[in-house]
């Protein structure tokens, strides 16, 4: 079953995230600019999800294969993963169909306005840099396997000095975080 998690973008804005079973990204949303927006784009991709026809299979000048969910409406409702492949494009079409009914909604928003985790940091900035995991592997030094464990924050031990490596290029390194004590 799916997971759609929730999170607070830097410029306040919220955005989805559909994740697989196993955690692996699916599908990412526009930015909104409330929290019922993001819920209305849930339910557009719920139900729209199981239509063949809402998807829109995509090249990318990269040469990476990657799709776009459509509502009625013919507005992208959500966008996909970069594959190396049409089969792994369409793998991933497939998992949407599975995984977006049924999904749980995990509400990840922070109250200082950055991503709950180490792992949606990385993801965010990335994509604002418009860069794909292989490229930021590349720009990094660190290997590919190394992103794709930590941007999917399923792994529970990664090298701090790797995490600073791709952390440094975007001008941020790992540091202490005051606990609140309850």
């Amino acid at each position: 079953m799916g997971n759609f998690v929730i999170t607070k973008r830097y410029n306040g804005s919220y955005q989805f995230i559909l994740k697989a079973g196993n955690g692996e990204h699916l599908l990412s949303s526009e930015s909104f600019s409330t929290k019922a927006a993001v819920s209305n784009g849930i339910n557009s991709v719920i139900a729209n999800s199981p239509r063949k026809e809402r998807y829109e299979s995509l090249k990318a000048s990269s040469g990476q294969y990657f799709f776009h969910l459509k509502g009625t409406n013919d507005q992208v409702i959500g966008v996909s993963e970069m594959y190396d492949t049409v089969e792994g494009r369409d793998r991933g079409i497939q998992s949407v169909m599975r995984n977006a009914i049924g999904a749980q909604i995990t509400d990840g928003d922070t109250t200082d306005g950055l991503p709950a985790t180490t792992s949606q940091f990385v993801r965010e900035k990335r994509r604002q840099m418009r860069l794909t995991q292989e490229e930021l592997a590349f720009k990094a030094g660190v290997g590919l396997r190394f992103i794709r464990e930590l941007e999917g924050g399923e792994k529970d031990t990664l090298r701090i000095d790797k995490v600073n490596q791709v952390l440094k290029l975007f001008g941020y390194s790992l540091g202490p975080v005051q606990i609140a004590r309850s």
